[in-house]
């Protein structure tokens, strides 16, 4: 993994592959927003027998503030979908399509978002500008200052975050239903390119825009003292 400076306006807009969410976009917001930031900082830690895990510190420099957060993630991820060319081809007789998510690839705690303080609280306040949304919490207290998320890799075999490009879908480990999708729930995918020393959090549908802004806010959510 290359070890790279912060990256400069890391903010990326993307106008293709609208399809049919379009006309349910705002005026003035951009219909993707990506997140590109550099990897500054790599720590690695062995945890028993749930294999080594890595830190990642990412950052950018957004009108010259600096922002960013720590990206807890397990080094080894196993193969998250099946095709036939990994899996028995009888498998895929009585399905539809030829690639399908492998169950046992599906992390809980896969990836853990770890606040950094005054960098994260700035990140938070310039992605609700962008958004044109405030964020609202959602775990509270229940996990200060890291969000767990579950993952699973868009890879035919088991890979090293390390050594080799990443792409892997996020959602919450928990969530209250009762709140309903667009809060509670949340899907993004994370692309980590360990030849450039960069990560992008990759929106996939602007449905889950406000919950995307609520995990970073989650992680800055430290528990109240006791009285």
């Amino acid at each position: 993994m290359r070890i790279q400076d912060p990256i400069h306006n890391p903010y990326s807009f993307d106008e293709e592959d609208a399809g049919e969410a379009e006309a349910h976009w705002e005026d003035g917001v951009p219909k993707y927003i990506n997140l590109n930031l550099g990897i500054t900082n790599i720590t690695v830690e062995n945890q028993d027998t749930n294999g080594e895990r890595l830190t990642l510190c990412c950052q950018g420099v957004y009108k010259d503030d600096l922002v960013g957060f720590d990206l807890d993630i397990k080094r080894w991820h196993p193969w998250g979908l099946r095709d036939r060319t990994n899996y028995p081809r009888a498998y895929f007789d009585d399905l539809p399509h030829g690639v399908h998510i492998n169950p046992e690839g599906f992390i809980e705690h896969g990836v853990k978002i770890v606040a950094r303080e005054q960098e994260t609280a700035r990140l938070v306040r310039y992605m609700a500008d962008h958004f044109g949304t405030r964020p609202e919490p959602i775990l509270g207290t229940r996990q200060p200052n890291s969000v767990s998320l579950s993952s699973i890799a868009f890879s035919p075999e088991k890979h090293d975050v390390l050594s080799e490009f990443s792409a892997i879908k996020l959602a919450y480990d928990e969530f209250n239903e009762s709140d309903g999708p667009s809060k509670a729930y949340w899907q993004a995918f994370l692309r980590i390119d360990p030849k450039i020393g960069a990560i992008r959090l990759e929106e996939k549908d602007i449905d889950y825009r406000q919950a995307q802004i609520n995990v970073l806010f989650d992680a800055l959510v430290f528990p109240k003292k006791a009285n």
